[in-house]
């Protein structure tokens, strides 16, 4: 790279910096459109990018009436993982001629005047999917990035999911609706498929499309390529998820590495290895040198991570994660789980004292992090939109803390829209309100569940509000009564978004 390093008007041009051309394995379509290039990753383009010949006549050509910022890939022809990424004007471009002999133009991408919504760009970019546990913006004041400072949290990162967006909007911190989109509600079937255009794209502050996968090397990867990737049922959801924008500019949206299924081990072994560690941040980098030209531009980055205290000791650093994120989406609900031996509330909002563990309940969950050194305007209250399904040993035993033989519904779990259907179609339903959680549970026969409604929601809604939280973050917008069956569509999310929004 030598020979085009000396030319003198890279130093009148942006940072250079490198990254693999592996670091976005696997996506093809845009995350927030940076133009950051899918062309590279896609075998048809690549194919033709390699077999081009970069002449002045090709610069001229492709760069004929540009905007005032394009973005250049180079690549070494021999080592061609290695990639030059350049920042320049097009006036420029024709000093940058002859290219030395082992240079290949890999793409130009054009920075158009609104390069973030996708209008207007080249459709074919590719997306800026990246996360890492680093302070790269703030969202109640300029965003700042300290690229030369690691801030590496101390937790075990299975049980904290992290969420980036390429986007950064100046907001205030309260009134965040943060949405998350399970991916897989795509392949279900009849009324409760759900497809990324179900989104309302106003109900939401932020929409968080859940999972990626972290790979071994420290790449982000499709999670399950029939659902994320080009192809199969989310064909291009990415950009399908950012075309949401269009319709409402002010939405934020994100994509979320890891998941409950993912384990600890990958991270761990990706986090503790200082080479894959490098490969996992080093697209942060490449976003500092965007972030000198395109001010304001960074990226939101979130946690999303479980309320009790015995998993705070041993797992959290609390205070330097409040300082190095944007909020933290705390996971208040999943207290309990079908296989347990007796019913139990998914989320109470308050402890019953009955409860053999006072924990188990949003409140608590709340007053933990609170008192461990997290500022409420950086906690966003989660909230379930499903409910813990049993099968009770004995139906006229149907009370919290009723002896269970099993789980019911599917896995355990009955999503909102499943229990408001059939509580109106069904006969035989048994509906109670708890009046110490503020919760509902109910059963039909054996089935037993607890559950939010729009009331148990709105009192959760209104306790986030009262206490001055961040916002509500809902898992997840798929199984609410997206379709209207049981009267008002989304109708949990209105509750939410009608308080605090």
């Amino acid at each position: 790279m030598s020979e085009l390093t000396k030319k003198p008007v890279l130093s009148e041009l942006s940072q250079v910096h490198r990254f693999r051309d592996n670091q976005m394995s696997g996506f093809n379509e845009g995350f927030n459109a940076l133009e950051l290039g899918s062309q590279f990753h896609s075998d048809s383009v690549q194919s033709r990018s390699s077999s081009m010949s970069p002449t002045t006549v090709e610069f001229e050509n492709e760069c004929r009436s540009l905007p005032p910022y394009i973005l250049l890939y180079l690549c070494h022809r021999t080592f061609g993982t290695k990639i030059q990424l350049y920042l320049v004007r097009p006036p420029d471009l024709i000093s940058l001629l002859p290219l030395p002999p082992t240079l290949l133009l890999r793409s130009v991408r054009v920075i158009r005047e609104n390069p973030l919504s996708g209008e207007d760009c080249d459709r074919e970019a590719g997306p800026v999917v990246h996360t890492t546990v680093r302070q790269l913006s703030r969202e109640d004041a300029p965003a700042r990035f300290h690229p030369h400072r690691q801030n590496w949290v101390t937790m075990r990162l299975w049980i904290c999911f992290m969420a980036v967006s390429s986007i950064i909007t100046v907001a205030k911190a309260q009134g965040r609706v943060v949405c998350y989109f399970a991916s897989w509600s795509l392949t279900r079937t009849g009324d409760s498929q759900y497809r990324i255009e179900d989104i309302d794209p106003y109900l939401c502050t932020h929409v968080i499309y859940a999972f990626a996968n972290l790979a071994s090397d420290g790449t982000i990867q499709v999670s399950d390529p029939s659902t994320d990737s080009s192809t199969g049922l989310g064909i291009y959801g990415y950009n399908r998820l950012n075309r949401l924008k269009q319709q409402n500019p002010n939405l934020k949206t994100l994509i979320a590495v890891g998941g409950g299924s993912a384990g600890s081990a990958i991270f761990s072994q990706v986090f503790n290895n200082a080479a894959l560690r490098a490969a996992f941040v080093a697209f942060a980098d490449t976003l500092v040198a965007l972030r000198n030209s395109f001010n304001p531009l960074g990226l939101i980055l979130t946690v999303a991570c479980p309320s009790p205290s015995y998993y705070i000791r041993v797992s959290y650093d609390i205070t330097r994660i409040a300082q190095n994120v944007d909020f933290i989406n705390l996971m208040t609900y999943d207290f309990h789980n079908g296989y347990q031996s007796t019913t139990g509330l998914n989320a109470p909002l308050y402890v019953r004292q009955t409860d053999p563990d006072k924990e188990l309940n949003v409140y608590a969950g709340v007053e933990n992090w609170l008192n461990n050194g997290a500022p409420a305007e950086k906690i966003v209250l989660g909230m379930g939109f499903y409910g813990t399904a049993f099968i009770l040993t004995d139906p006229s035993n149907n009370g919290v803390g009723a002896p269970a033989s099993g789980a019911g519904g599917s896995g355990g779990t009955l999503m909102y829209n499943q229990i408001c259907q059939s509580q109106m179609v069904d006969d035989g339903w048994n509906i109670n309100w708890d009046d110490e959680a503020d919760v509902p549970f109910a059963n039909r026969g054996t089935l037993w569940v607890g559950y939010d409604d729009p009331d148990s929601i709105a009192e959760k809604a209104q306790y986030a509000l009262d206490k001055g939280l961040g916002g509500a973050m809902v898992w997840s917008i798929d199984m609410d009564d997206f379709s209207g069956n049981c009267g008002d569509k989304n109708v949990l999310l209105q509750k939410i978004k009608g308080i605090i929004g």
